[in-house]
């Protein structure tokens, strides 16, 4: 593969990626593709893959630091592969984790996987507590230290950043540039009004049984997932 990534945001899911990745972006020396979870390292490559990963990157410019914001890269299934795979790419790439309370995240986690594990023939628990025990990976992507230390172990920890979700909400500035200055892309202020908070996991609701059972439905579920 041609395109060299300058650095990964390889987690945390459900920790404010989407948010911290439009702040990243607003930095005119830093590209992301808008395909911000290509899931590409740690993969089983392929030519085509690799084709289309490559032409994500063709809008960035010869100076423009490249970005690939996968938090699956930090989940148990993939961190050890996918941090080989991002080592042997660049060996000098930076990588910024941001991390929630953890409460909250395993909270939002509960909700993503009644939203999206159906699409991947998944059924989660209608109940958290049955859902923790069924599907460990909720409290075992929630080990912020554990899920650091595959990637921490290959690149340095002096090229890992660690950022949360509450400071980039109430000092976003002050955690913007201290991204940028990590990334050495150069000051930049984050001159946004607001930050924005999106992929909200508030705004994901919970299965009934009902519901469930519409939406898994080969035929009411296409007509569903247009709605």
């Amino acid at each position: 593969m041609k395109t060299t990534i300058d650095f990964f945001v390889p987690g945390f899911s459900k920790c404010g990626t989407t948010t911290l990745f439009t702040v990243l972006n607003n930095h005119p020396g830093i590209f992301i593709p808008e395909f911000k979870e290509p899931n590409y390292f740690g993969a089983s490559p392929s030519a085509k893959k690799s084709a289309w990963f490559e032409s994500l990157y063709e809008g960035a410019k010869k100076d423009q630091l490249k970005g690939d914001c996968s938090t699956f890269y930090s989940s148990i299934f993939l961190e050890d592969s996918a941090s080989k795979a991002m080592f042997a790419n660049n060996p000098d790439a930076k990588l910024i984790f941001i991390a929630r309370d953890p409460i909250e995240r395993i909270e939002s986690s509960f909700r993503e996987m009644h939203n999206s594990a159906p699409k991947f023939g998944l059924n989660t628990p209608f109940r958290l507590e049955d859902a923790l025990i069924e599907m460990p990976q909720i409290i075992e992507d929630t080990s912020y230290f554990l899920r650091q230390q595959p990637h921490k172990k290959l690149f340095g920890e002096e090229n890992v950043l660690v950022i949360f979700l509450e400071d980039l909400q109430t000092r976003t500035s002050v955690v913007a540039d201290r991204c940028y200055a990590f990334l050495g892309a150069g000051k930049h202020i984050y001159t946004a009004n607001t930050l924005p908070h999106m992929n909200r996991g508030e705004e994901k609701l919970y299965d009934s049984r009902l519901f469930r059972r519409i939406r898994c439905h080969p035929v009411f579920g296409i007509w569903l997932s247009k709605i």
